[in-house]
């Protein structure tokens, strides 16, 4: 019977003896950060909430950027949401499994104020055509998930001014709603 006991524990603990996440099965990453200062042009601005999620999925590969907060337009107090959605093209899963890409094609960037309208003086400008050679998704081995310098995306929206600051990957999903 004890030989059994010795078995059955022997068999219990070392049945999740290899706990590594394979980054190689993630097919969605997604970001999120709260109060981030980010500098908008003609936008004063505090607290930005961001989100990114990196699509990796075969056919569907994407992009989306969404910047969630409050900002001064003109002296007024305005809900402000800035979203982002480009075609990627190239993505490479490389052998330290960080992801690089090219960005191909763009949705025109939706400068949304109170939340409903679009802000036709909007200083933000269009994305850039074609980017090439980001690498911004790396893999922690030690914490098992994905990480980003916000920096790193700088070259998709050429007027903003994306702080540099780690972004972990966690569980969610987009929130597109300014409320």
């Amino acid at each position: 019977m004890k030989k059994y006991i010795y078995l059955f524990t022997f068999l219990l603990f070392n049945a999740c003896d290899n706990p590594d996440v394979d980054p190689s099965t993630f097919q969605e990453i997604f970001f999120e950060q709260q109060n981030v200062n980010i500098d908008l042009p003609d936008v004063t601005n505090e607290d930005i909430d961001v989100q990114v999620l990196l699509n990796a999925r075969p056919n569907t590969e994407r992009l989306t950027l969404v910047l969630l907060g409050e900002g001064d337009i003109d002296g007024v107090r305005e809900n402000l949401k800035v979203e982002i959605n480009v075609q990627i093209s190239n993505l490479i899963l490389n052998p330290d499994f960080s992801y690089s890409f090219i960005i191909e094609e763009s949705t025109p960037i939706k400068t949304l104020v109170n939340c409903d309208a679009d802000n036709p003086n909007s200083a933000v400008g269009e994305l850039v055509s074609f980017v090439e050679g980001i690498n911004a998704f790396k893999w922690n081995n030690d914490n098992q998930q994905y990480y980003m310098d916000l920096n790193d995306l700088n070259d998709i929206l050429p007027q903003v001014t994306l702080p540099s600051q780690m972004m972990y990957q966690t569980a969610g999903v987009i929130q597109r709603d300014c409320n």
